[in-house]
């Protein structure tokens, strides 16, 4: 089910850039709102399993708090790339903050959200922790416990487990590569 990993790497890429463009931007003062935001998401990990007793909720929270360090960091980057003159000049010139961040500030991040956004996708993907401890039954299992499952099944179990982490490898390769190019140096693909 990789919903679960798509709806925690968007939340992680929105959290991520708006608390880092915040501490990164107006400093020490917003610092504190920083932190209670991240201290609101962590703390949401200790919701109920929900209806049915599905833990999509608690998966989506694992794995937002756990990759949100990914896109921080990647934010931070590109934070420290980009030129604040930019944004001055943009201020100067009668821009709101909003639009100033719409139209100056997410194209400069863009590339480094992106990749970080990537390798929060893949690294939630294949989170084993989280999954093993929340997902307990069938139908809600990630692909790390499908594998976990298919090593005790008779037959042919263990290699289609076996196949299942070659593709996953092969998937983090992939996306630790893509993640690589596209946020490289100075924004890789997106450089104008």
């Amino acid at each position: 089910m990789l919903i679960f990993q798509d709806v925690s790497s968007f939340f992680v890429i929105i959290l991520g850039a708006v608390t880092e463009y915040i501490s990164g931007r107006y400093g020490e003062r917003a610092e504190m709102t920083v932190r209670i935001v991240r201290a609101i998401l962590g703390s949401s990990i200790e919701v109920d399993a929900g209806a049915g007793g599905s833990p999509a909720l608690l998966l989506v929270a694992a794995y937002a708090v756990r990759r949100l360090p990914y896109v921080v960091r990647a934010a931070v980057a590109g934070l420290q790339q980009a030129n604040p003159a930019l944004e001055e000049a943009a201020w100067s010139l009668g821009a709101t903050p909003w639009r100033t961040l719409r139209r100056v500030s997410l194209p400069l991040l863009a590339a480094n959200l992106a990749a970080g956004g990537i390798l929060a996708f893949a690294f939630a993907m294949l989170e084993v922790s989280d999954s093993l401890i929340l997902a307990q039954q069938a139908e809600h299992y990630p692909i790390t416990n499908a594998i976990y499952a298919l090593l005790s099944t008779l037959g042919n179990g263990t290699q289609l487990a076996a196949a299942l982490g070659v593709w996953a490898m092969a998937f983090l390769a992939v996306a630790l590569v893509g993640a690589s190019v596209i946020g490289g140096k100075r924004g890789g693909w997106f450089r104008l």
